[in-house]
C-alpha cells in the first residue's frame, strides 16, 4: 500500500504509470472506484475494461496497466516518457517492475535509450523479496537493484514507510522534469501472500517471517501509530475511516458478484478505435465481396483467362488436385515409360523419366481443425 500511495502522492494526475500484473492498488490510486476494480476482477460488465480484462489488464487515463508478459511494461514505459518528452508537456513516466523481471535484458536496453535521450521516466523497482517462490538472493547475483542502471543515478527507499516513499518519488519527479534524464528506484517491499492462488506462500519461507513483517513494518499500521503519536487524528477518527472503508468494499463485492456479464456481442468491440459493431461489419464485409465478384464478372467476360481463373477458384478443392493424383510420380501426364539398356542398378524400369519437379497439390487440413486450413505438400 505505501508504494501505490506514496507514488501518487508525488505526482500529478497529468503524469503517466505503467506496471506490471499486480496492479490493482495502482489501478485505485489513478482514479477507479473499488467497485469498477472488484467487478473486473469477476469478469463483469460493469468492470473497468467491461470484463475483458480481468486482474491484469486494468487501464484509466494516464494509466496503461496491468501488463501480464514480465518486464514488458518497461521499454513501453520508456516510449511514454519519450512521448512526453517529445511533446514538450513536463509531465514524467513512472515505469514500475518487480524484482523478478530485474534481470531481463529489455530492462537494460530500456535504461540505455532513456539514459542517452536523457527521457523524463522514473523506473521503480518493487523488491518485495520473492519472485514467485525464488528468494532475490537466489535469483541475482547482485541485488543491490537501485545501482543496475550503472550510468543512471539510483535511490533505495524503505517501500514500507508511504512518506519515505513520498518524498523520494518526489525527488525522483523533480531531478525528470528538470531534463536530466531517467532516474530509478528501488522500495523495498514485502509480500505477505502467496504470488498467485495457487500459492500458499510458506513453502519457501517461514510463517514466522511473514508475521514478523506484520507486526514490525505494516504500512497501515506505521501510519496509524505515527499519526496517532503526533496528534494528527484520534482513534475514534481512524474506527469512522474503518467503517466506511467495510461499507464501501461490501457493496463493492455485491455488486462484483450480481452484476451481468458482458454479452456476446460486446466480444469484438473495443478492438480498434474505430471499428463499426460486429453486425454491421458483416454487412460492410459481405457487401464488399458482392460488389467484387460482380466486378469480375463483368471483367472476364471480356478476358476468357480470367474466367477460366474464377472458375478454378470456385472449383473444390479435391478437383483441383485430381488432375495431379493421374500424373505419374516425378514426370508429367503422357509420359511414356521408358527402359534404360544400361541398367545396372536394378532399379524399377517401369519409372518414367523425372522431367520435372515434383509437383505441389493442395491438400484439405485435418478435418479436427475448426478453421479449415489448407496445407502445401510436396509429392516426393
Amino acid at each position: 500500500e505505501a508504494c501505490a500511495a506514496g507514488i501518487e502522492a508525488a505526482i500529478n494526475p497529468s503524469d503517466h504509470l505503467i506496471t506490471a500484473y499486480r496492479a490493482h492498488g495502482y489501478t485505485y490510486t489513478r482514479g477507479v472506484s473499488v467497485k469498477e476494480i472488484l467487478a473486473e476482477l469477476t469478469g463483469r460488465k460493469g468492470g473497468v475494461v467491461k470484463g475483458k480484462g480481468g486482474s491484469m489488464h486494468m487501464y484509466a487515463p494516464h494509466f496503461y496497466g496491468g501488463n501480464g508478459i514480465v518486464g514488458a511494461q518497461v521499454p513501453l514505459g520508456a516510449g511514454i516518457a519519450l512521448a512526453c518528452q517529445y511533446q514538450a508537456n513536463n509531465q514524467i513516466c513512472v515505469t514500475l517492475y518487480g524484482d523478478g523481471a530485474a534481470n531481463q535484458g529489455q530492462l537494460f536496453e530500456s535504461f540505455n535509450m532513456a539514459a542517452l535521450w536523457k527521457l523524463p521516466c522514473i523506473f521503480i523497482c518493487e523488491n518485495n523479496k520473492y519472485g514467485m517462490g525464488t528468494s532475490v538472493e537466489r535469483a541475482s547475483a547482485s541485488t543491490d537493484y537501485y545501482r543496475r542502471g550503472d550510468f543512471i543515478p539510483g535511490l533505495r527507499v524503505d517501500g514500507m514507510d508511504v512518506l519515505c516513499v513520498r518524498e523520494a518519488a518526489q525527488f525522483a519527479a523533480d531531478h525528470c522534469r528538470a531534463g536530466k534524464g531517467p532516474i530509478i528506484m528501488e522500495l523495498q517491499t514485502y509480500r505477505y501472500h502467496g504470488h498467485s492462488m495457487s500459492d500458499p506462500g510458506v513453502s519457501y519461507r517461514t510463517r514466522e517471517e511473514i508475521q514478523e513483517v506484520r507486526t514490525k513494518s505494516d504500512p497501515i499500521s506505521m501510519l496509524k501509530e505515527r499519526m496517532l503519536g503526533n496528534n494528527m487524528a484520534s482513534v475514534e477518527e481512524f474506527k469512522e475511516i474503518d467503517i466506511e472503508i467495510r461499507k464501501e468494499v461490501e457493496e463493492a463485492a455485491q455488486f462484483a458478484t450480481s452484476d451481468p456479464e458482458p454479452p456476446l456481442e460486446e466480444l469484438c468491440n473495443h478492438i480498434f478505435s474505430n471499428n463499426p459493431p460486429l453486425e454491421d461489419e458483416k454487412k460492410l464485409r459481405a457487401g464488399d465481396r458482392s460488389l467484387k465478384s460482380r466486378q469480375r464478372g463483368a471483367e472476364s467476360r471480356n478476358n476468357p483467362e480470367e474466367e477460366e481463373e474464377e472458375r478454378e477458384e470456385k472449383m473444390p478443392l479435391a478437383q483441383l488436385a485430381d488432375p495431379w493424383q493421374k500424373m505419374p510420380v516425378g514426370g508429367t501426364a503422357g509420359e511414356e515409360a521408358h527402359h534404360d539398356p544400361e541398367d545396372t542398378m536394378g532399379d524399377d524400369d517401369s519409372m518414367p523419366a523425372c522431367t520435372v519437379s515434383p509437383p505441389v497439390v493442395l491438400v484439405s487440413a485435418p478435418q479436427g481443425c475448426r478453421l479449415g486450413l489448407q496445407v502445401l505438400v510436396g509429392l516426393i
